[in-house]
């Protein structure tokens, strides 16, 4: 019977359950003594499990009151399957694993056993993470220095590959910085003027040079000079000689390394200096006056007369025979030793009436020209002189003695010295206010021009040597060709 009042199970439905699991048939009327043998026989409420109760929408099986719940490891005897069951779908079970040692009836856990053995697998952890430690210490400290900062790098998640690859080109530039530091520092400077010609010279060094391997010829340091095996670690001095036209011009190279100096290394380790010098006319603007060439300042028409003769040409359309087509001049040859011979624009220098060479020191205005062959007309072959002029292209000379080497060299129109004739108007600068295009007086039959140059004649070189192989050696530009001067 239930309850219906609060859908509990009555005391009787609960005995007729307990009698069927028993396998008690109920007599409804039996006696009192059946009643009470039965009774007798039914375990207490106390010690039957909850009886699986179907559960409904409307009702909510409980177990009777009085009973507990016994987890299976727990139970003094072991439970039927069918009480399992009711345990396991009650929602009050755990399930532990077999050998699980909170299930033993010894366990307790407040036994120091116990604890011991729970902290057991922390300190195991413990150290064995403070052993790998110590193993991996003991192992990078044992790393050479490199890979341990290739280590290192490695754990900051750096490129290994990329850092080796940078490692071995600093190696090999250090050691190509190791190799020039240790080799000579010696180098070549090369120095350019502008107008060329101009002689350049330097204590220590020759005034007379062999070009390249020849060792039949020397050239004056001039033009493109060329100072071979000049240190780089020391100050190297030249001058740039204006020879009465420009100021001398001193110019002290300061050692490589120096932020003022002019040496540059190359890839290869070669130390070389290019220099450039050009003429600074006054008044002219924006100009490197370390670079600048200036005129002569002995007097004040110096640059004007260099400017004039610069610009200045033959008019082409004047006819008259009398007409200036070219500037004339005279030079002066002196020579180390004296008495050498003397050829100009490929002429050997003699005298007419007696056949005899010119010999240094000697000035001359004219030259002998190559006879013209006999004609009808002409019989006697014309040995008329031709006159020293001033050339642009340049005129070459050369100067020979016995025993010297043959010293050869140009002399160029900006090489001669401007003297005014006497009792000759020196022309008048132009106002500072002249128009651009406004013509300069003409300088024509105001000056004699005049050059001079002196040659120190070198002894040849030991056979199989020359002197570009030497310190010190130089090169410079050759001498023009025969007959290429151009007239002025």
């Amino acid at each position: 019977m239930t309850d219906n009042k609060n859908g509990e199970a009555s005391p009787e439905d609960i005995l007729d359950q307990v009698n069927a699991k028993l396998g008690v048939a109920d007599e409804g009327d039996a006696s009192e003594d059946a009643s009470a043998e039965a009774s007798a026989e039914v375990p207490e409420p106390a010690d039957v499990p909850e009886p699986a109760v179907a559960s409904t929408p409307d009702s909510t099986a409980t177990p009777v009151a009085g009973s507990t719940l016994v987890h299976p490891h727990d139970a003094e005897k072991p439970m039927t399957n069918d009480e399992a069951i009711g345990y396991v779908f009650s929602g009050k079970g755990e399930e532990r694993p077999v050998g699980d040692p909170t299930t033993s009836p010894a366990y307790d856990a407040d036994l120091p056993e116990e604890r011991s053995m729970a902290s057991s697998s922390v300190k195991t952890l413990v150290l064995t993470i403070v052993a790998m430690a110590v193993v991996v210490g003991v192992g990078f400290a044992l790393l050479p220095g490199e890979l341990k900062g290739d280590a290192v790098k490695l754990l900051q998640g750096q490129d290994i590959i990329e850092l080796r690859e940078q490692r071995e080109q600093a190696r090999i530039d250090q050691e190509r910085r190791d190799r020039l530091a240790a080799a000579p520092k010696f180098g070549t400077v090369e120095i350019v003027t502008s107008p060329n010609n101009l002689l350049v010279t330097s204590e220590g060094q020759p005034a007379m040079i062999f070009p390249g391997s020849r060792t039949d010829v020397t050239f004056p340091t001039r033009t493109r000079v060329v100072f071979q095996d000049i240190s780089v670690t020391e100050p190297f001095t030249f001058t740039i000689h204006g020879e009465g036209n420009l100021e001398d011009k001193v110019v002290t190279m300061l050692p490589f390394g120096d932020a003022e100096s002019p040496w540059s290394q190359s890839f290869g380790g070669d130390y070389t200096a290019n220099l450039t010098y050009q003429i600074c006319w006054p008044g002219q603007a924006q100009v490197n006056e370390a670079n600048c060439l200036r005129p002569a300042t002995d007097t004040d028409w110096r640059a004007r007369e260099l400017q004039w003769r610069r610009d200045w040409r033959p008019d082409p359309e004047n006819t008259d025979p009398e007409a200036i087509t070219r500037l004339l001049g005279q030079i002066t040859i002196t020579s180390e030793p004296a008495g050498a011979l003397i050829a100009f624009n490929g002429r050997q220098l003699v005298n007419e009436e007696t056949g005899e060479p010119h010999r240094t020191p000697y000035t001359f205005s004219t030259y002998n020209k190559a006879p013209t062959p006999p004609t009808e007309e002409n019989p006697t072959p014309d040995r008329t002189p031709d006159d020293v002029y001033l050339s642009r292209e340049g005129l070459p000379i050369s100067v020979l003695a016995d025993g010297k080497v043959n010293a050869v060299m140009g002399v160029y129109s900006h090489q001669f010295v401007c003297t005014p004739k006497d009792g000759v108007e020196i022309p008048a600068a132009l106002p500072a206010d002249a128009p651009e295009d406004a013509v300069a007086p003409t300088w024509l039959g105001v000056c004699n021009y005049a050059f001079s140059v002196h040659v120190e004649l070198q002894d040849p070189p030991p056979e199989g040597s020359g002197e570009g192989s030497g310190e010190g050696s130089g090169s410079a530009a050759a001498a023009p060709a025969e007959g290429s001067g151009q007239a002025e």
